[in-house]
């Protein structure tokens, strides 16, 4: 078949069936949404033409909902497998190594990914083709999908249903102001920070004729330091008092975290107002609290860190500058 290179409009898709269903690995973390927060979680797709191995990179801007659209060069009538992640800026460096057969799979290479943050960063790739947003998937099954990675590129109708996973564990950090303070004062947070030694790490996602987003975490090859800020906010929320519900900063872990001889230190910065939140005591305290993460991070799935506010040293109510306050928190 005589094929044209030329500009075609691709549309992806994932449904919350192929997304939270299909396979164990494929969670929902907030609802079905395959993202968090980003305003446009653009997504950087790899098409290899099977004929020749000849790659395009095209990035994806999201639409609504499940999709994403974008103009790719590619060949009409000639076969494509599809990977990807978002978003986009997620990495410093990625590289796609295909398989002798391309349509058995591929082996991506993501460098430069930070050990925590506020994306959820996620890898995908394509298994279903449709000429609309709306195809029939209630009868597939993971034997219909898994393996199967390629796509016919026409002039019109290039829906492509797609497999996504998510490399990080989604962690909750619940912050809550104690019992016996409550009373007397109250905390705004406006900072959380998080260092390690562990980062930034390299990921490698394989697809092949059997399996979907086998994940491998790589440390570098020298120990560096990473601050990761996880929020910042120069007018800050006051810390929800406990027994009512935690004021809650989201953030992504990589399941490399986790370890006993990996360490993690989070600072917390705060100021300290009377009981009746309108007078501030001190101004930009801070809590450091370092421990390692034993509890085994996995690849989208969900843990909590709960944080409490103690008061360390409490000696005269009327002295304000003797109230000590700090931020405990304890793993999951």
């Amino acid at each position: 078949m005589e094929t044209t290179d030329t500009k075609v409009r691709v549309t992806i898709s994932t449904s919350p069936r192929l997304y939270n269903d299909m396979t164990p690995a494929i969670k929902a973390l907030d609802g079905y949404s395959p993202y968090s927060g980003a305003e446009n979680p653009r997504m950087k797709v790899f098409f290899v033409n099977n004929s020749d191995n000849e790659q395009t990179q095209t990035v994806f801007n999201w639409q609504s909902g499940y999709t994403w659209s974008a103009e790719a060069r590619l060949s009409i009538g000639n076969v494509y497998s599809t990977f990807g992640f978002m978003p986009s800026s997620a990495v410093t460096t990625a590289t796609l190594t295909p398989a002798v057969d391309p349509s058995t799979g591929a082996t991506m290479t993501l460098e430069g990914l930070s050990t925590a943050g506020t994306q959820d960063i996620c890898v995908m790739a394509g298994v279903l083709k449709a000429t609309e947003l709306t195809p029939d998937i209630t009868a597939k099954t993971n034997s219909d999908i898994l393996g199967k990675w390629t796509f016919e590129a026409t002039e019109t109708g290039n829906v492509l249903y797609v497999l996504m996973h998510h490399l990080f564990a989604q962690v909750s950090l619940d912050f809550v102001v104690g019992s016996q303070y409550s009373t007397l004062r109250a905390i705004k947070l406006k900072k959380v920070t998080m260092t390690t030694k562990r980062g930034p790490v390299t990921a490698t996602v394989t697809n092949n004729a059997t399996s979907y987003a086998d994940v491998a975490f790589i440390l570098p090859a020298t120990e560096s330091t990473e601050i990761v800020t996880l929020y910042e906010d120069a007018e800050g929320k006051f810390i929800s008092l406990e027994g009512e519900t935690p004021t809650t900063i989201p953030a992504f872990f990589t399941p490399i975290l986790s370890g006993s001889s990996r360490e993690i230190t989070f600072t917390s910065t705060y100021d300290v107002y009377d009981d009746t939140r309108s007078t501030i005591v001190r101004s930009n305290c801070t809590a450091t609290n370092s421990w390692t993460l034993n509890t085994p991070l996995g690849s989208g799935e969900k843990y909590t860190i709960n944080a409490k506010v103690k008061p360390t040293y409490l000696y005269q109510l009327a002295d304000p500058d003797l109230d000590n306050p700090t931020i405990v928190l304890a793993a999951p």
